[in-house]
């Protein structure tokens, strides 16, 4: 997802930025993605498609972007509406750092590339708790707090104030 067109090559990169786990595996690693049949009636997707489901995500590595982000290894309300997840990460750089479990099956929430400075994919969607919450939804508590939801934003803002642009390898 872009989300603006830049006029340059350069704002284009930073426009990037802030792609979603699925378009960032589509880009270089299209082999991690796997149709895994879970029922829609699940805890990742509204079986009537109405609104996003939330869920819990639990972080599983202190040393990550994520924990640094959150300050939390528990998060409530995650905002998810998927049914197609990463599956194998392995011959790549990434490290799963966030997962939630299924039916059985482990799910990659969140991953990072810890050979960038900030290069964080997620599978859930923490804009939509901040929208729930600012338009004071029905059910916005069910979903992630607003200052949790917010933190991954101010982090990204804070990460592209302090990278140098030469440094924002968006495709890498």
């Amino acid at each position: 997802m872009r989300l603006q067109k830049g006029k340059n090559e350069s704002q284009q990169k930073n426009a990037d930025a802030l792609r979603g786990i699925r378009s960032r595996y589509y880009s270089g690693y299209r082999n991690v993605f796997q149709e895994r049949g879970l029922q829609y009636e699940s805890m990742h997707r509204d079986p009537a498609k109405k609104d996003l489901v939330p869920h819990p995500v639990d972080i599983v590595d202190k040393k990550s972007l994520l924990y640094q982000i959150t300050g939390q290894t528990h998060l409530e309300g995650c905002p998810s509406w998927h049914h197609q997840m990463v599956g194998d990460i392995s011959n790549t750089r990434l490290s799963v750092i966030a997962q939630t479990e299924t039916q059985g099956i482990k799910i990659i929430e969140a991953v990072q590339r810890k050979d960038r400075r900030f290069c964080l994919g997620l599978q859930f969607h923490p804009e939509v708790a901040v929208g729930k919450h600012i338009n004071k939804e029905q059910n916005a508590n069910a979903f992630m707090d607003y200052d949790t939801a917010m933190s991954f934003f101010r982090a990204f803002i804070e990460a592209g104030k302090e990278m140098p642009e030469e440094e924002w390898d968006i495709a890498a």
